[in-house]
């Protein structure tokens, strides 16, 4: 469904920031996003964070404690459906992270409007509201899925071929951007490959498969097991943020590729190895739209200066021994960024 047009208005002055005179990011109490909120803590000391999010099964309120530490933290429970409240909360110049969005595939497939509502017309909320209030950037977090399954890497500008209602509603998502980029907006995309990390939910492949191993249950294998992913460390995934909001370009989107690709079989040998625990194999039936690969070409990013560095062992080692992301830059150990506005 496309969109709904904005209307272009007068682009703001060019000017520099030292800080961030005010950061919101949506989705901050899940996995990526509750790393992001540490690191942006971290980045601009003397700026507040808002996070707003719904917390549903997949965020974690848990995951901000260090955040709530800083004194600078404010949580809002909520959906970004609510047109009334992005309003109240968003304020000029301020810098939208945006990563609220469904993203497990399987259930995309059984309510797929809800996929729609939240990672489609939920953009679209939120960038009325920031056009509204007079921000000027948005940070919005793609995926890898809205290219489909490649057997050769994708560029930011190849074609999407998505597969699932969530690759689908993501890519929908993009569609409301390019309206809201025409309307004046700067909205930096970031696609990147497989995230992985401490405070993951395990419905995904990692920490289910580290759940089952163990307590002793075999490795479950979606069809052959031979499907292929790029796991990239949410570690180098805030990395490259910083990167993007110092370097990037104004309405650029990038690929954010990781640095090691496996099959899923291959990343159960991993844990198991890992956990020095037998590794044996139960084929279930495969799911739907389990695609066989998905790779991207990172050499936009590469131009910025960004090299992923922790591979797929380092992070299943974090994860078993309880780190929840100490990696990562929290409140109190500053590195202070100064950035540009377009």
């Amino acid at each position: 469904m496309p969109g709904k047009k904005l209307e272009p208005r007068p682009a703001a002055k060019t000017r520099s920031i030292h800080d961030a005179p005010g950061i919101l990011v949506t989705g901050g109490a899940g996995f990526i996003g509750s790393h992001l909120v540490d690191a942006l803590l971290s980045w601009f000391p003397t700026t507040r964070v808002t996070v707003v999010d719904a917390i549903t099964y997949a965020a974690n309120v848990e995951n901000l404690v260090n955040a709530r530490r800083s004194g600078r933290l404010r949580l809002v429970r909520a959906s970004i459906e609510d047109r009334a409240l992005l309003r109240d909360l968003i304020t000029p110049d301020m810098l939208v992270f945006h990563l609220a969005a469904e993203s497990h595939v399987p259930r995309s497939f059984a309510d797929p409007d809800l996929f729609d509502r939240v990672n489609r017309l939920g953009t679209r909320v939120l960038l009325e509201a920031v056009r509204s209030a007079g921000a000027q950037r948005v940070i919005h977090f793609s995926t890898d899925e809205v290219y489909g399954s490649r057997l050769s890497p994708a560029d930011e500008g190849s074609p999407f071929a998505p597969t699932s209602p969530y690759a689908r509603s993501k890519a929908d998502a993009e569609g409301e951007i390019r309206n809201a980029r025409n309307a004046g907006l700067d909205v930096t995309v970031l696609r990147p490959s497989n995230v992985i990390g401490p405070r993951q939910h395990k419905e995904k492949l990692i920490p289910r498969f580290i759940e089952l191993a163990q307590s002793g249950r075999a490795f479950q294998l979606e069809g052959d097991g031979d499907q292929r992913r790029t796991f990239l460390a949410i570690s180098d995934l805030v990395r490259a943020v910083r990167l993007i909001v110092q370097k990037g370009t104004p309405n650029a989107t990038y690929n954010v590729a990781g640095a090691e690709t496996f099959s899923v079989r291959e990343v159960a040998r991993i844990i198991a190895s890992a956990m020095e625990k037998a590794c044996r194999f139960e084929h279930v039936a495969d799911r739907p739209a389990n695609d066989r690969a998905y790779l991207l070409d990172g050499a936009k990013m590469a131009a910025l200066g960004f090299r992923p560095r922790t591979g797929v062992q380092e992070v299943v080692r974090e994860i078993m021994t309880g780190d929840r992301g100490a990696h990562a830059a929290l409140p109190g150990r500053s590195s202070r960024m100064s950035i540009a506005a377009a």
